[in-house]
C-alpha cells in the first residue's frame, strides 16, 4: 500500500488571517476573579444603598 500524506487545514481561514494571543496580557485565575467582583459588589452597594425610615431599614 502506498502511505500518502496530505495536509489537511482545520481553519476555514487562510494562516495569514489568524491572528494569535499574545502572551503579554495580564492573566489571572478564575476564583481570584470572582472574589474581586463580589468585593467590589459589596462595595458599590454599600455605598448606594440610602436607608429609609419608611421602611424600617430595608
Amino acid at each position: 500500500m502506498e502511505e500518502t500524506t496530505k495536509e489537511i487545514k482545520t481553519s476555514i481561514f487562510p494562516d495569514e488571517t489568524i491572528e494569535h494571543i499574545s502572551k503579554d496580557y495580564a492573566k489571572m485565575d478564575t476564583w481570584l476573579l470572582l472574589v474581586f467582583l463580589f468585593l467590589i459588589f459589596f462595595l458599590l452597594k454599600k455605598f448606594i444603598y440610602i436607608p429609609d425610615e419608611k421602611r424600617h431599614g430595608k
